[in-house]
């Protein structure tokens, strides 16, 4: 459902529901081991942020990253940019959408410290945020910010896109 912040107009969430990962089993005196099911210590594997399935009609953006670049669908009807990618235009209806290269570049609109162990192989604490892109600032994405200091944030900073590879997706992330 969409999201209606003070700073903007409503956003919708990026991740969705499809994920290739499940998260992993902690370690502990009451920690199931994942093969027999018997409590007990026992050391469980680390796990990898859940990644998105790469279906045909998102995958070009979680790809592109391999390229060095940020992609979102952009209707050549009416050029608004589209994200999450869908079949039509959000804004005018339109079929006629393409991925099309942007800067890259981008505001941070929101952001909150993550200080809570919620997957192991994602150590806090970590900065969640809300980047909109300099083409489109209705076009928004949540990710994090990484190599900034959290004393440092401020809605408003600007920020560019950085890629990490993860198997063979390319999460884009902000600094």
């Amino acid at each position: 459902a969409p999201v209606t912040n003070a700073t903007g107009p409503s956003i919708a969430p990026i991740v969705s529901s499809l994920s290739r990962s499940e998260p992993g089993t902690s370690e502990g005196p009451g920690a199931r081991h994942p093969d027999t099911g018997e409590r007990g210590p026992h050391r469980v594997a680390a796990v990898t942020p859940p990644l998105p399935m790469l279906v045909p009609e998102s995958e070009f953006f979680w790809v592109s990253g391999s390229e060095g670049v940020l992609r979102f669908r952009r209707c050549a009807d009416c050029r608004s940019f589209q994200h999450p990618p869908g079949p039509i235009c959000r804004t005018c209806g339109s079929s006629d959408l393409a991925p099309e290269d942007v800067s890259g570049r981008g505001v941070l609109v929101g952001f909150t410290v993550n200080e809570h162990m919620w997957i192991p192989s994602m150590p806090p604490p970590y900065v969640i945020g809300i980047v909109a892109i300099e083409e489109d600032p209705r076009v928004r994405l949540t990710t994090n910010i990484i190599d900034v200091p959290a004393s440092e944030l401020a809605a408003g900073r600007r920020v560019e896109v950085r890629f990490t590879q993860v198997e063979d997706v390319w999460l884009p992330l902000f600094t």
